[in-house]
């Protein structure tokens, strides 16, 4: 019985040995095709530093985010927008929010915020949303704004990350 312990014991063993060395090469081979696509797509940081917020987008960024051609002004804005907000006579439309605000992953023309741009002519929108911010981070961007920019209307639409990080 002793015996039939210490193979079974030894067989045990050797199985989790093994899975432990494929779980290693599987992460290793996992890491090194991640970080040979980043390579490849040699896609220019879109965000800078901020101690306030943690990041921001780029001023006078103009590349690609995800695959997606993004052009910003020298204070970040998304191209156009702060010369829509100059109009005093059209009603002033505020979005803050993140990433699904924002329109990752979709031409600029297709977020909500620019559809909604599109649909109302009595009225211009601003989007101020960034990818991978909070509703706090976004409290902070609007108190910055509404000074600046003095908007009629303000659309928030926080999700994901709210829950990601207030749940831990």
């Amino acid at each position: 019985l002793e015996a039939e312990m210490r193979k079974l014991s030894s067989g045990v063993l050797s199985l989790v040995v093994a899975l432990l060395i494929l779980e290693l090469l599987s992460r290793a081979i996992v890491t090194f095709r991640s970080d040979k696509l980043a390579a490849e797509k040699k896609e220019e940081q879109w965000y800078v530093y901020s101690p306030e917020l943690g990041w921001e987008r780029k001023p006078n960024f103009n590349n690609t985010i995800a695959a997606v051609n993004r052009h910003f002004d020298e204070n970040g804005f998304l191209i156009g927008d702060a010369v829509k907000f100059s109009d005093s006579t059209q009603k002033k439309l505020l979005f803050i929010g993140d990433s699904n605000t924002f329109g990752n992953d979709s031409p600029i023309e297709a977020a909500f915020p620019s559809l909604v741009d599109s649909a109302h002519t009595h009225a211009v929108t601003i989007n101020f949303a960034t990818p991978g911010y909070t509703s706090y981070q976004g409290k902070i961007v609007l108190q910055r704004a509404l000074a600046r920019f003095r908007p009629d209307v303000i659309v928030a639409s926080f999700n994901f990350n709210d829950r990601r990080y207030v749940l831990h």
